[in-house]
């Protein structure tokens, strides 16, 4: 067996298209899995349809043939094709919704539903559930070597049939079907990261309108927000690319002097080339040199960093949640925003984040994406917040999570609006140990604030979002 065919035998099989196979119809079985199969190879395999005998495709489909090619020359199959481009899981559910509303409609077709227009349409139609029925052996007395008889279907009459028939029941339910998933394409996403491909059609069935509500809403805040978006982004590059020495480091390592060079590059250039524009001669040739590339420049390098390094932050994040009653209201919606997008990222790179909620003394719960239940974090992105804050409480479970983990690079990220303090000093002893050690950090952001409790001093980053920054949100 091909490769190829084993991947479409294992996307047959997925539950919503094996579903969608077993429904009992007036189309025969086989037919319905040719006929997914067709399907399967174009929306989800992304193969180009080529009819190599035409004749016999006819003999097979009848008028399934002829549906499914007129709708294939329309801007919805294109918008559909393009929609089924974006991921796999997208792909599969588009397979399915298309499959169903294709055998519905020739069930439309099979069960005698008048077409709009004149006699003509109608002895037409009369004609073609005639052929239909005996091409597919479901009428009393006529043989299934009757599939040869398909002179109907060469005709004119019948192309304008099925045409008419599939802009009018086809291609309103494809167009619908576009509209929704891409509606909650967000809400997908999620369920397909958090399920890592699992039980994900399930996992969209057990959605609430109000999870896919909220996930799209949350998603909204960060697609508006410049400010947020360059937080998130700069976190993930943070927490990706830098060495755990307690400052930035680029990734292109350049933090120590290594040599002088000629270039181009005016960010590194010596002061003497810039004293060269003061001078209304020499500036022409700083000019020269740097259109030529001939500028001196500090040749800079980092010793103790590598590329491979950076390769191998892959540990796990940890993020510490403030759902405390000072983080309801706008603070707790721009951290359910935060750590949705962060999520987003982290899954997206194959990387696991715990999520760990905290408030008053001893009281914390943990979500491990994503190999817990999809239910405990849609709970999260729902529930209203209170309760006291205790810093030294979130930190232990923090530092307990990156114990567990035994691998190298696994981060924290601090989510709350400061009103706590550390208090307890064997808390920050075991973090300088972890950081030795693991090579971890500390990302701290702080929402409706502008004081960060004492935890930018073992913070690597601190990210302020003040009350201002706050009231955009909420306005979002």
């Amino acid at each position: 067996m091909k490769p190829c065919d084993q991947e479409i035998l294992e996307i047959i099989a997925t539950p919503g298209i094996r579903e969608a196979i077993a429904v009992p119809r007036s189309i025969p079985r086989d037919l319905r899995e040719a006929v997914a199969i067709l399907l399967a190879r174009e929306l989800v395999v992304g193969e180009t349809p080529e009819v190599r005998d035409h004749d016999r495709a006819v003999r097979r489909l009848g008028p399934l043939f002829y549906m499914l090619n007129a709708a294939r020359n329309t801007e919805t199959w294109e918008e559909l094709k393009s929609l089924c481009s974006k991921n796999r899981m997208i792909a599969l559910l588009c397979l399915g919704s298309a499959l169903e509303a294709l055998l519905d409609t020739m069930d439309q077709v099979s069960n005698g539903r008048l077409p709009e227009g004149g006699i003509e349409s109608v002895i037409a139609f009369e004609t073609m559930i005639a052929e239909t029925l005996s091409l597919w052996g479901r009428r009393p007395g006529i043989n299934q070597g009757d599939r040869t008889k398909m002179d109907f279907y060469n005709s004119d009459d019948s192309i304008r049939l099925v045409h008419r028939i599939v802009h009018r029941d086809l291609l309103p339910r494809l167009e619908d079907m576009i509209d929704e998933i891409s509606e909650n394409m967000d809400a997908i996403e999620i369920a397909d990261l958090l399920t890592s491909g699992r039980d994900w059609d399930h996992a969209i069935a057990d959605m609430r309108q109000e999870d896919i509500r909220n996930i799209k809403r949350y998603s909204d805040i960060v697609g508006r927000s410049r400010s947020l978006r360059g937080m998130i982004d700069d976190l993930g590059r943070a927490s990706s690319n830098c060495a755990s020495t307690g400052r930035q480091v680029l990734r292109a390592g350049k933090s120590e002097i290594h040599s002088i060079v000629t270039s181009s590059d005016v960010s590194y250039m010596l002061p003497s080339e810039l004293i060269k524009l003061r001078d209304n001669v020499l500036k022409y040739l700083f000019f020269a040199r740097l259109s030529e590339g001939k500028l001196l420049t500090y040749q800079l390098h980092d010793r103790g960093k590598t590329v491979e390094e950076d390769q191998h932050r892959r540990g796990p994040v940890v993020a510490l949640v403030d759902t405390s009653g000072s983080m309801d209201g706008a603070p707790g919606i721009l951290a359910k925003a935060i750590v949705l997008a962060v999520a987003r990222n982290l899954l997206r790179d194959g990387r696991h984040m715990i999520v760990a909620l905290f408030s008053s003394v001893g009281q914390v719960t943990e979500i491990e994406l994503p190999s817990h239940p999809i239910s405990g974090f849609l709970d999260f992105l729902r529930s209203s917040f209170g309760g006291g804050t205790d810093f030294d409480t979130a930190f232990s479970t923090g530092l307990q999570a990156l114990e567990r983990t035994r691998l190298m690079y696994a981060d924290l990220l601090f989510i709350t609006d400061g009103m706590s303090q550390l208090t307890d000093p064997a808390l920050i002893d075991r973090w300088h140990t972890l950081k030795l050690d693991r090579g971890s950090q500390i990302f701290t952001v702080i929402v409706g604030n502008d004081q960060a409790g004492g935890l930018e001093k073992i913070s690597d980053r601190v990210y302020i979002f003040g009350a201002e920054d706050l009231k955009k949100s909420a306005q979002l």
